[in-house]
């Protein structure tokens, strides 16, 4: 059966797709075979991707009830048994979805469900630095008061702006331990698989190569292959995609390995 990795927010624009498309070619790098299912296509950043197995499924607000659709929802159940050659299958909430995907995961166990169905689920959350840093951290409250047995990764995001904390100077990095020492994260200690870094991008070189790369839909495996990108962009580009990439290949290597032998 396949680890289904959820990505989790309560707000929109804060890197949850751009964490997806990530953690997609990670896998796909450390060999897994992966597809996205995309729930909000009309704001959608995974659809360029033609490199990736992009599963969409609209409509998952009912616009009567101006909620989640438990038919639509329904059918995350459907292609997750259905698709039995994938090793990983990423749901992606999408902008405008989130904050009704979010509670209603909440409501209906569905954690429990994908499990009940021989699946095991993993939720995904993004921290980022800057004027949204107290609100990704509220919400990272929230998940591990809502889901205290789930298994999680979380993710900071610094592409923009670094995260600060007290007793932390403003160029530092915090690191997986100096995150999960803040009150947000203490309580679900025990439950967190990794923390995988979104680093900061030279806003003139690594930033609009980056952006370049979500317009247009390239993968970090299409760079060295395409005109797009200049021989020193590429590079750039190459190295980024080492650090990035490599620490969600091996981390979740690891994390993969762990459950499959126990």
């Amino acid at each position: 059966m396949a680890t289904m990795h959820i990505s989790m927010g309560e707000k929109g624009g804060i890197g949850k797709s751009q964490s997806c498309i990530f953690l997609a070619q990670g896998l796909m790098n450390a060999g897994r075979k992966v597809a996205l299912i995309d729930l909000d296509p009309a704001t959608s950043a995974l659809v360029k991707y033609k490199g990736l197995d992009v599963i969409v499924i609209d409509n998952m607000i009912n616009p009567d009830t101006k909620d989640i659709d438990p038919s639509r929802f329904d059918e995350l159940i459907e292609i997750a048994n259905s698709r039995t050659e994938l090793d990983d299958i990423i749901i992606d909430s999408g902008a405008s979805n989130c904050i009704q995907f979010f509670n209603y995961i909440a409501r209906n166990d569905a954690i429990e469900l994908f499990e009940l169905e021989g699946h095991r689920a993993i939720i995904h959350t993004v921290l980022q630095g800057g004027d949204n840093q107290e609100t990704t951290l509220k919400t990272l409250t929230k998940i591990f008061e809502l889901f205290p047995d789930a298994k999680k990764i979380l993710w900071a995001n610094e592409y923009i702006h670094k995260m600060k904390f007290p007793g932390k100077k403003a160029n530092e990095f915090l690191g997986a331990d100096a995150i999960m020492q803040q009150p947000a994260a203490k309580a679900g200690l025990g439950s967190v698989l990794a923390i995988f870094k979104l680093p900061f991008l030279i806003p003139n070189t690594e930033a609009p190569q980056i952006n370049k790369m979500n317009e247009l839909g390239i993968l970090f495996s299409e760079v060295r292959g395409s005109d797009i990108f200049k021989i020193a962009e590429k590079h750039r580009l190459d190295k980024f995609s080492k650090i990035v990439l490599g620490q969600i290949s091996d981390g979740m290597t690891k994390i993969l390995t762990k459950k499959d032998a126990a």
